[in-house]
């Protein structure tokens, strides 16, 4: 295929099918993950605790290095890997890895000595009695958790690697390795340490306890597995991959000449993520946790239906924006957008019906309270109403990104960034965490417009109108679908244990087949219409 040629759409389908079907288990075993740490931990004070802490490693490797990598990183492989000679594109390849790497070490011991400050701005809000033992469990267990900067740096830029030579399956399957060890981590912690209540457990943590070592170095471990498995993908791309700390090389300037406005995007995202957990923190206990809670099941379809699409065709996008094939990119550009945020809708639409069942049936146990889980349909409910729009507006920035467009990037997360901060700091105190929840949808709905706006200006968007309709397809069913929903809830109470879960099941399977049925009969009678106007 030559670059002016149309990009077929069954390697569109086929790399989107193997890290659809990755990105499906490895997200089923997250959710299980998530359901063992509410079991585990609670939705209290506990699990704020290690939530804040594990969190913060994302944070700071998005802030100084990962926002950098994902934008920047597979355009200017993809340059590297285009060039006829290999050793020049091996050396290439080489010199961002190694000079990746080298600046990985070097964030991750600074992380280290700075753990006590990342907590300490974290619970500036917190005023609860028992702040200071909560403040010394989340330091210790973070200087457990920093070693993850380094793995997720790497895991990033050796997952970068095998999406340029077209290999997509094994990255999206990594996860799940990870998924097990903490599954496993939590279970022996609640097990071994559950008797010692929520404080109790936060208490044992401010010194060098077992239960201490068994969270923050069994948590770890399990980021450090799934590093291994990528690397060891890694090893297999066809390409010689050496030692070649060259800060100089012109692959490694281009990524410096791209990470200045990517740099102050990501900072700006890492803000206002510090100023949703700070309110959250601040709020009530347990609100820091139904947040990430809430999230998880908000990027669950996002991460199935919409990621896996988007993420195999950005290396044909950035390529195709390098030959200047424009006509391309955008027929390319819009298979993906319309593919990857279809199936948001109905998904949007299930959590709003059955948001309430789904976190109780799946959360609502062991150490979780009524508190909790009751914060977490809350946050669930704000979150789902912008599920459309936050698939929209991540399309559209990954679009951007593999046109290099770093500077258009940057002024469209500046206004999603300081919206979502101005809307943050006026909802909290009358709706708490379900406020936080709104003010991220909204902003990212009015963002994902904006973002459309400026690729349109630069000639990369696809027309709206075919866009729009395809999605309008999924309306109708979806409507149908959540009409079910509420029939069968309304004639099957039920109020927590195997009742209920019975209850979510059989709402799902009615609103599985209600829309599956309006999907049905919605293509008969399209395909009907055609043949009429055939004659």
């Amino acid at each position: 295929m030559t670059t002016s040629d149309a990009p077929p759409r069954s390697g569109l389908l086929r790399n989107a099918s193997a890290m659809a079907l990755g990105t499906l288990i490895s997200r089923v075993t997250g959710l299980l993950r998530l359901v063992v740490l509410a079991w585990a931990l609670g939705i209290s004070s506990l699990s704020d605790v290690f939530n804040l802490s594990n969190n913060a490693p994302n944070t700071f490797y998005d802030l100084l290095i990962g926002g950098v990598l994902a934008s920047t990183l597979i355009p200017v492989m993809v340059k590297a890997s285009s060039r006829v000679d290999r050793r020049e594109a091996s050396e290439a390849l080489s010199a961002i890895l190694t000079t990746g790497v080298a600046a990985l070490l070097a964030a991750t011991l600074v992380f280290e000595l700075i753990a006590g400050l990342v907590i300490r701005g974290y619970m500036l809000g917190n005023h609860d009695p028992t702040r200071a033992i909560q403040l010394s469990a989340a330091t210790n267990l973070l200087r457990l958790f920093a070693p993850q900067l380094f793995f997720y740096g790497a895991i990033s830029l050796f997952t970068s690697l095998l999406n340029t030579r077209g290999r997509f399956a094994l990255p999206a399957f990594a996860p799940i390795t990870n998924n097990i060890v903490a599954i496993i981590v939590l279970v022996v912690f609640r097990l071994l340490y559950g008797h010692l209540g929520t404080n109790g457990a936060i208490s044992a943590m401010t010194h060098l306890s077992p239960s201490l070592l068994l969270l923050g170095l069994g948590t770890t471990f399990g980021v450090a597995i799934q590093c291994a498995v990528v690397l060891m993908g890694a090893r297999r791309v066809g390409l010689t991959i050496g030692f070649n700390f060259d800060i100089f090389h012109p692959a490694v300037r281009e990524i410096a000449k791209l990470s200045g406005w990517t740099f102050g995007y990501v900072l700006g995202n890492q803000v206002s993520l510090y100023v949703l957990l700070a309110l959250a923190d601040a709020h009530s206990p347990g609100s820091v946790s139904a947040y990430n809670n809430a999230y998880l099941f908000f990027q669950l379809p996002y991460g199935i239906a919409a990621y896996s699409v988007m993420a195999a065709i950005i290396p044909g996008l950035a390529d195709d924006y390098a030959h200047e094939e424009l006509a391309v990119f955008r027929r390319r550009f819009g298979r993906g957008l319309r593919a990857s945020v279809a199936l948001l809708i109905p998904s949007a639409i299930a959590y709003l019906t059955l948001g309430s069942q789904l976190v109780g049936a799946l959360l609502g146990h062991g150490a979780a309270t009524t508190h909790g889980v009751n914060l977490t349909v809350g946050a669930l409910a704000g979150l789902a109403i912008g599920l459309p729009g936050f698939g929209i507006y991540l399309a559209m920035i990954q679009g951007l990104q593999a046109a290099r467009l770093a500077k258009e990037v940057f002024w469209v997360y500046a206004v999603e960034n300081g919206l979502t901060v101005i809307l943050a700091v006026a909802l909290v105190s009358g709706y708490g965490v379900t406020g936080l929840a709104l003010a991220v949808s909204v902003s990212y709905t009015v963002a994902a417009v904006l973002a459309y706006w400026v690729m349109r200006g630069k000639r990369l968007a696809p027309r709206l109108g075919p866009v729009l309709a395809s999605w309008l397809k999924f309306l109708l069913p979806s409507l149908a679908m959540a009409a079910a929903i509420l029939l069968v809830s309304h004639h099957f109470a039920a109020t927590g244990g195997a009742r209920l879960f019975a209850k979510l099941v059989a709402e799902l399977i009615a609103g599985g087949v209600a829309f599956g049925l309006f999907l049905w009969l919605e293509y008969a009678v399209s395909a009907l219409a055609g043949r009429r106007r055939m004659i």
